[in-house]
């Protein structure tokens, strides 16, 4: 009863054996016909042609697409052969239906598989199938978004229009969101963070990276009343008007355009909102100085200030300091552009809280003003710095022309 099935069995392996030496050892599309008629039903070698014909279709693309073809039809669910089929379509100059027919085969085989969505891809971007492109990249970035980035810029080749490219390209979530404007920032390309947040749903907090993004390309580029309008729409502490969070009244946000700086920080340092120590409740801003470093603090803790330009200002608050050590104690610095910088050194080691006050005048270009603590590198064998100094109650005033053109600076002015 088994010696007919056996022998079939055999026979199948013989066969199996014999056609796969001879692939293995002849790297070439000759073999198919003896291959097609001497393993009809499929088999090892044809796996091996299949992938033969793929790597060498520019010989003989006729033929290839034949061994691919008929190697597809018995073993549909391996991608890379649809893939090469589509190659060889678009090389052809064929139906370029028969390509997108192709290519959406392989990526339904494989429909998470990134090298195979990357593939089909830039495939269909290769012979100008656009809408197939569109597709394969949206459907691409449903599973990927990490590669947003990557997605839109190849898109924007034929989507030059902003809204188009993230309408048709960019799928619904927050994460592609983020990728994108992470773009848009990156290339700081203003009309495609404007593309992005107009089909975003509305900024929850100040934290929203859509939100943060263009605030932050508004600000480079000098549109300074929108980024306020934007920032006073969103932060309830907030009218547009002096300094954001100047009371320390929430949170500090994780944007560092109007709102405190605080990513980055040298080792040594480290900055909060101090809820138990403040000269007005509920809160003020703490810097902590732990001793492990010589602590160079330059653009990293500071707050823009939105200014009308050449306008005179003057900003104040209190400070306090408990245990500063080393000869370079940290001091404020505010930068009104243009040359005019007012640097404030602390008034000792060991104070309570104590008011402090200077005037600046905004450059004839600038909008924006910089308050930042800074400190200085020492040369001194004890430059380790440690101990805390807090900052709360900042405050900005436009303060009147004067009568005639006098120098505006009550600290002492860098230029």
């Amino acid at each position: 009863m088994l010696g007919l099935p056996l022998l079939a069995a055999v026979l199948v392996l013989s066969l199996e054996v014999r056609f796969q030496r001879l692939v293995n050892n002849d790297n070439s599309l000759d073999n198919f016909a003896r291959v097609e008629s001497g393993l009809p039903w499929g088999g090892y070698a044809w796996r091996v042609m299949s992938r033969t014909a793929a790597a060498l279709w520019t010989r003989d693309p006729e033929l290839s697409a034949r061994i691919l073809d008929s190697t597809a039809r018995r073993y549909p669910m391996a991608s890379a052969q649809w893939l090469a089929l589509a190659r060889i379509s678009a090389a052809g100059r064929g139906d370029p239906a028969h390509m997108a027919a192709y290519l959406e085969l392989a990526v339904a085989v494989q429909p998470s598989d990134r090298p195979v969505l990357w593939e089909a891809a830039q495939l269909a971007i290769q012979a100008g199938a656009n809408t197939a492109a569109e597709s394969l990249l949206r459907r691409w970035l449903l599973t990927h978004p990490e590669d947003t980035r990557q997605a839109l810029f190849m898109a924007s080749r034929w989507l030059a229009d902003p809204d188009q490219l993230v309408l048709r390209l960019l799928p619904d979530g927050d994460e592609h969101r983020a990728q994108a404007m992470r773009h848009a920032l990156q290339r700081r390309d203003l009309a495609l963070a404007e593309a992005i947040f107009r089909q975003s749903p509305p900024a929850r907090d100040l934290s929203d990276p859509v939100f943060r993004g263009l605030v932050s390309l508004l600000l480079e580029n000098g549109d300074i009343d929108r980024a306020v309008d934007l920032w006073a729409g969103i932060d309830p502490h907030y009218d547009g008007q002096g300094i954001a969070n100047g009371g320390f009244d929430r949170d500090l946000a994780l944007a560092g355009d109007l709102e405190w700086r605080h990513a980055g920080l040298p080792q040594g340092l480290s900055m909060s909102r101090d809820l138990d120590d403040y000269q007005q409740p509920p809160a003020s801003l703490r810097f902590g100085f732990d001793g492990s470093a010589n602590v160079v603090l330059r653009n990293r803790a500071q707050i823009q200030i939105p200014v009308e330009a050449g306008g005179r200002y003057r900003l104040s608050g209190y400070w306090q300091g408990r245990a500063l050590t080393t000869r370079a104690l940290p001091y404020l610095y505010i930068d009104g552009g243009d040359g005019h910088a007012i640097r404030a050194p602390v008034p000792g080691r060991d104070f309570d809280w104590t008011p402090w006050s200077s005037e600046v005048r905004a450059g004839d270009q600038t909008r924006l003003l910089t308050l930042a603590l800074r400190r200085d590198r020492t040369p001194d064998f004890d430059n380790r710095i440690s101990g805390d100094l807090w900052l709360d109650s900042i405050e900005l005033e436009r303060l009147p022309e004067p009568a005639d053109d006098v120098a505006d600076a009550v600290a002492e002015e860098v230029w």
